[in-house]
């Protein structure tokens, strides 16, 4: 997963480069608008790859679950730097209709904002490959904002491409572009946020995976005698938990072979999970006490 942070971190240099000099070739506020994005990406790209290397960490005497959760602060911090970026747009496309400024070089600035948009769309592409492979929202998230990042020079490119044909009764076209840049980035940032708080907050694993789940246990457990089930995730690993009832006469040998199928079989439709169970006699009151959360109560079955 390492070499998936390395492309986006080596990517956002290479763009970063590239957009700063066409700024300094044609004075746009629209490509500053977009230099400036590509700049909190390559912030952003530093921490991945920090926060990556961080959650990859074995667990320890402080950490017994793992560090998986550092991902999480890569993304957050991604949207914050993302709503800062987009407000700094914002200010400066204003203060570009109130003392406007003629453009220069537009020409060289289309080609090199063209490579710099050719470089994220290639590093984007490569990194969601990552993403998928590895189920990581940090590699998600970042690869997504690459794909903003090329749309955001396209729209970049189609402005100079038009004041460049007509150079005169336009110019207010390239502080416009900055203001959409800096709204468009603002709604990207405020939903990153709030889906790394979510996951943060010990967010139950999907539907589907739930039923997953419960499938496996009804699968080896057909008398339904379960509840109590509880999920997380944590980056790429997933936590399962939940209380298995069985005869009080039952040997712990046989209930602990039947966890064992269900845990087997959880693992094998769900990789990197970590499945607790925990057994009780179905014959104590105590055994039927535990709280639910998402499970089905198999004393009301």
């Amino acid at each position: 997963m390492k070499k998936f942070t390395l492309i986006s971190l080596l990517a956002a240099i290479i763009t970063v480069g590239l957009k700063f000099y066409a700024y300094y070739l044609t004075s746009s506020i629209g490509i500053l608008s977009d230099a400036l994005e590509s700049l909190v990406n390559l912030v952003s790209s530093i921490v991945l790859v920090i926060c990556i290397i961080f959650s990859q960490k074995p667990p320890d005497e402080k950490h017994l679950y793992g560090h998986e959760k550092a991902e999480y602060f890569s993304s957050a911090l991604e949207g914050i730097l993302i709503l800062i970026a987009g407000l700094g747009i914002l200010y400066g496309s204003i203060k570009r209709f109130l003392n406007p400024r003629q453009l220069t070089s537009i020409e060289l600035g289309i080609i090199v904002s063209s490579a710099a948009a050719i470089v994220n769309l290639v590093a984007g592409l490569l990194i969601m490959i990552g993403a998928k492979k590895f189920k990581s929202i940090a590699l998600e998230a970042d690869a997504k904002h690459l794909f903003t990042d090329v749309i955001t020079s396209a729209g970049v490119i189609a402005g100079l491409i038009i004041m460049y044909l007509i150079p005169d009764k336009l110019w207010f076209l390239d502080p416009a572009i900055g203001v959409i840049l800096g709204i468009n980035i603002l709604f990207m940032g405020i939903p990153l946020i709030k889906r790394s708080f979510s996951e943060l907050m010990d967010k139950a694993l999907s539907e589907d995976e739930m039923n997953i789940i419960k499938n496996s246990i009804l699968l080896h457990k057909k008398d339904n005698k379960w509840h109590g089930l509880k999920t997380r995730r944590a980056g790429q690993k997933k936590f399962v938990e939940f209380h298995l009832l069985f005869p009080g006469n039952m040997t712990v040998k046989d209930a602990h072979d039947i966890c064992c199928e269900i845990e087997k079989q959880i693992k094998n439709k769900l990789p990197n999970t970590l499945v607790t169970i925990h057994m009780e006699p179905e014959e104590d009151e105590k055994s039927w006490d535990s709280q639910q959360v998402g499970g089905l109560d198999g004393k009301n079955k």
